[in-house]
This record gives C-alpha cells, structure tokens and sequence, in this order.
C-alpha cells in the first residue's frame, strides 16, 4: 500500500475518533456508512462502527467490525490495538496478545496507539512488555496524564517501585483529581509522620464530595496513611466514610449478587497426591486481594515451577459457554 494512502487512512481514522470522543456517533455513523458505499474494503469505516458499538456497550459486535479492518488490512498497527483492546474487553485474551504482538512489531509513532498497545499486554498479564509501549507513549507526549499512571500501574506490578512512584507523581502533575494515582502512590510505601499526604487527600476527599469511586479510593488512601502512623480507629472511622457513597448505591445495582453467588458454588475436590517432577498444573485460585499473586510469586520462585501468570482462561471458558454478549463473564 503506498505511504500516502496510509496516511490518508490514518488521518481519516483519527478525525473519526476525535469526533467520537466528542459524542458525535450520529454524525460518524453517517459518514462511516457513506464511506463503506463508496469503498466496501475501506476498513477505516469498520473501526468507526467498531467503536460505536463498544461505546454502547455492544462488545461481540464491535469485535466483529474491528476484526474485518483487520482481516482488511492485517499489517496496519492501528486496527491490531483497536482490535486487540476490544478483545480484553470481551476476555479473548489470547487473541488479543496475538493483536498486540502485531501491532507491536513496527515502531510506534503515535502516542495513543502505543499507550493502547500497552493496555491490552498489561490487561493479558504482560507487564513487561506494557512498559516498553507506555514509555513510547509518554515519550511523544508526555502530557495526557493517564500514560503516566498506566506506565506507573505496571512498573509496581514489576516491582520496580521507585520508578512507579516517580510516573505516579508525574501523573498527579497533570491531573491533581487521578484518585486512583493517589491510592496506588500510597500504597507504595509506608506513610510516616513527616512524609504523608493526609492533608492533600483529605482536601480532594471534600472536593469531590458526589464522586463516589473517588471517596472511596481517597478514603481508603487516608485510612492506609492513618493506620502506617498508628491512628486505628482514625483509620477505621475513614474506612466507613469512604464507603459509604459506594454502599448507597448499591442498591440501584443491577447486579443481582445474592443471586450471583448463590449459582456460583465453591466445588473441593479430592486432592490426589502428585509425584514430584512431573508435569501437573498447580492452580492457585482465589478472590481479588487474597494474596493469590504471593502464592504464585512463591511456588514460581522454585527452580522446576514456571508461571503462567494470573490467566482468564476459565472465565473465557464460560463466556464461551454460555454464548452471553455482554463484557461480563456472569451476567
């Protein structure tokens, strides 16, 4: 394909999304149809419609429309991300790192594709290829905030600390409300008397008095820095105030979660005793935050144990069963 066309489609693309970002889906969806009549293996018109239907929450269909851009034009690094980041959204994990190794083979020139790219490895558990994408993104333009905390999210995930609290402050920089910056940066270390950031937090806690996603990552950063000074029933009394926006409106929830557990039932089976040295999977399963990811750090610090890394294999396998459409693997 000659360069000046790919520019053209490249430019055309991103004029799309720009307007989508803008809510404009009327006005793009005439357009994107005007453009499939006129040129039936346009894919750009495609990763427009593509993007609409993910915006309304139609994520089988906009993985089908991402998926003819891409079987249009498998080289072009734009559609790979678009696709792949559908993908995870859906928990096709395994296609979408496929999408994402494509996309990552040509150097990245564009900010938001490689940020996007990183995205989708850090979503399938590959930090260590996420970093490399988000410091390309930050490196031609260091100013959206969120390529900091997402560069910030996997550099902790890797371990390297000191690094992450330098892009979580950088993150801050940009956007003084990125609550969730202010948690992880918290949570990197232990707050002490002369070096915290209550009065910060307890500032921007008031500030965004309605956001209750914000109050409850602010709070629960005021009571961490509360209890590292020693202050515990300080701390409990700000647990309770974080949650309490969220508690409030979990009665509108349409998750049903009584319901949903119910169905969900915990089966222990008989554990048969294993020879050493053979080839057997050792599954480590657990709810979120449960120490699940230090199990696996310690059984895979052993010289014949390999990790596979925090895999959504069962969950795409009841997706798959269950045919439902929607981005939640129980619904």
């Amino acid at each position: 394909m000659a360069a000046g066309h790919h520019t053209a489609q490249s430019e055309k693309l991103k004029s799309g999304l720009m307007a989508l970002g803008q809510k404009q889906y009327e006005k793009v969806h005439a357009d994107a149809i005007a453009m499939i009549r006129q040129n039936v293996k346009d894919p750009v018109p495609y990763c427009l419609l593509g993007t609409i239907a993910a915006d309304h929450g139609n994520h089988a269909k906009a993985c089908e429309l991402f998926e003819q851009a891409v079987n249009l034009e498998p080289e072009n690094q734009d559609y790979q991300a678009l696709y792949g980041r559908a993908l995870t959204t859906t928990g096709r994990q395994a296609e979408a790192k496929q999408a994402a190794d494509l996309a990552s083979r040509q150097p990245f020139n564009d900010a938001f594709t490689a940020d996007m790219v990183g995205v989708i490895f850090s979503r399938t558990g590959f930090h260590e290829l996420a970093v490399p994408c988000f410091e390309r993104a930050v490196a031609l333009n260091p100013e959206p905030a969120n390529f900091h905390y997402n560069l910030a999210a996997s550099l902790q995930f890797l371990g390297r600390f000191d690094e992450a609290e330098t892009s979580y402050d950088e993150t801050i920089k940009r956007d003084r409300k990125a609550y969730r910056a202010w948690s992880s940066l918290v949570g990197l270390k232990r707050q002490t008397a002369e070096q915290n950031h209550i009065e910060a937090l307890a500032a921007l806690f008031d500030e965004l008095k309605d956001d209750e996603d914000a109050r409850l990552h602010l709070g629960h950063a005021i009571a961490k820095s509360l209890e590292d000074l020693g202050e515990y029933e300080n701390s409990l009394d700000w647990l309770h105030k974080a949650k309490q926006l969220k508690r409030e409106s979990a009665g509108s929830n349409q998750i049903h979660f009584p319901e949903l557990f119910a169905a969900v039932k915990t089966y222990s089976a008989p554990i048969n005793e294993v020879e050493a040295g053979t080839l057997e999977p050792i599954f480590v399963i657990g709810m979120p935050r449960t120490g699940t990811t230090l199990i696996d750090r310690i059984l895979s610090s052993h010289s014949n144990v390999t990790s596979a890394g925090e895999l959504n294999a069962f969950p795409g396998l009841i997706k798959s069963a269950a045919g439902t459409p929607s981005n939640l693997v129980l619904d």
